[in-house]
């Protein structure tokens, strides 16, 4: 028996359901410091569930569909994000009184030091990272994690840091309640995740969770005014464009008025690059810390421009061949972040891009693809498990019997995974195109992640350099 076990009077007994990343992560910490926990998972058999049992030999395990009568004998409950709990669950809980949260929640009534929360349906890790790059470069402990692929627990285990910076996504904050943020921060919100919240406006709702009881309140993209009418939100948020001394134009990045350095300096070429910089040294402001004030800030940023270093499969400019680039967009899982690769892509390659799309679906409207796709696009290249379901969402006046197209809309192939997509589209290519992989969906018809997919895809590019040119 854990000898801490005692030690905990606040919970008798908790609940962690899932075991991914996340709750192995609670499960961990909370083992650790005494808590009597109680292990669910949805499925029924576990590849590692013996050697989870002689790792935690005082808990008890439950597998298999979620069932009130073993959920009822845990005062709390913390759920892993991404898990359905119907609306009958939950309604059974709440009648017992039993705490349903996030680990996101868990954290934040954890710990004393502030915390700035980010959260939109795209730019989440980006704008986070380059937060904690710009905190550091101030001499500040970050703790940066959530959402991004460090469980919060884990930075719990090691709560020593000044400042933390947290990527929350909307399936923690659907379970979350008052995390009372220094700073709460929505990027954007555009479809997503259709086939876990109810509608467009549940998965609203969820992202506006964030500003419960945040200290300060931050939204970056003016078009989600129209968003804050329909959930009837106080006047009490501030828009990026209105309070911001950080501004910018086709080129350089600005302080109250006065020129910084230019973007190109600090490898930066896509407008969204360039919201996303704005943003991240803005919240640094917004959070109060001497250390990072905007004039501070502006000179360390003429001292070291690595902070705003690109991330990997998120617009990713990879080696050129022959003439034909490679953007690596992996991290697209969506409708929008495809729209957004195209917009900032355009102007540079005006009917020179061959798209590659597709993998699992997540229940989204591919038609809202059709004006980004128009005189942008040069062809498509549709792969993987959803290759048959993204073109019903396409006019059948798109495309004909041979595969090309019967109007301005791009010629569609199909292939049946990515690798036969990339050869595909390499026979496209000419000298002066990109080779675009921006997927509009998720990986998990073929991958692991879009980590790996992305991978896959700079794997292809660099074997090319070992291949002589089609003639």
């Amino acid at each position: 028996m854990n000898n801490n076990m005692s030690e905990r009077g606040d919970y008798k007994s908790i609940a962690v359901i899932g075991t991914g990343v996340t709750g192995r992560s609670a499960v961990r910490y909370l083992y650790s410091r005494g808590y009597c926990v109680s292990w669910f998972d949805t499925r029924n058999n576990l590849p590692d569930s013996d050697d989870l049992r002689r790792q935690y030999p005082d808990i008890n395990f439950y597998f298999g569909p979620l069932n009130t009568n073993q959920l009822i004998n845990n005062k709390h409950i913390i759920c892993s994000p991404g898990i359905v709990l119907s609306s009958e669950l939950q309604k059974d809980l709440h009648k017992y009184n039993i705490v349903l949260e996030s680990d996101i929640s868990f954290f934040c009534r954890s710990i004393d030091a502030p915390v700035i929360g980010i959260t939109g349906t795209n730019g989440k890790t980006t704008v986070s990272t380059w937060t904690a790059r710009l905190l550091e470069s101030a001499g500040l402990k970050v703790g940066l994690g959530g959402n991004i692929g460090i469980p919060v627990f884990d930075l719990l285990s090691n709560n020593k840091y000044d400042i933390y910076v947290l990527e929350i996504s909307s399936f923690q904050l659907a379970m979350s309640e008052s995390l009372n943020l220094k700073v709460a921060c929505i990027l954007n919100i555009k479809p997503d995740h259709m086939n876990w919240h109810n509608d467009f406006i549940d998965y609203a709702s969820s992202k506006w969770r964030i500003f419960d009881k945040a200290e300060k309140k931050l939204l970056v993209d003016k078009n989600l005014k129209d968003i804050e009418k329909t959930l009837n939100i106080p006047n009490s948020i501030d828009y990026l464009s209105d309070i911001s001394n950080w501004t910018y134009d086709v080129s350089t990045l600005y302080f109250n008025n006065q020129a910084i350095t230019r973007f190109c300096d600090l490898g930066l070429s896509l407008e969204h690059e360039y919201i996303n910089a704005c943003t991240a040294l803005s919240l640094c402001d917004l959070c109060g810390l001497e250390e990072v004030s905007s004039t501070n800030l502006s000179k360390t940023l003429i001292k070291d421009f690595s902070v705003f270093k690109p991330l990997k499969h998120r617009c990713q400019q990879l080696d050129s061949w022959h003439g034909i680039d490679f953007v690596n967009d992996s991290k697209a899982t969506n409708i929008a972040a495809t729209e957004a690769a195209l917009f900032s892509l355009k102007k540079r390659y005006l009917n020179k891009i061959i798209l590659l799309i597709g993998g699992r679906t997540k229940g989204e409207d591919y038609s809202l693809l059709i004006p980004s796709l128009n005189k942008t696009v040069k062809n498509i290249v549709v792969f993987g498990e959803s290759r048959n379901i993204i073109t019903k969402f396409w006019p059948e006046s798109v495309l004909n019997n041979s595969g090309s197209s019967s109007s301005s809309f791009p010629p569609i192939v199909k292939a049946l995974n990515l690798k036969e997509a990339m050869s595909k589209s390499l026979d496209l290519a000419e000298s002066g195109d990109c080779i675009l992989l921006s997927p509009s969906a998720s990986s998990f018809d073929e991958f692991s992640g879009f980590e790996a997919r992305g991978d896959s895809f700079i794997n292809f590019v660099e074997e090319l350099k070992y291949k002589a040119p089609c003639l």
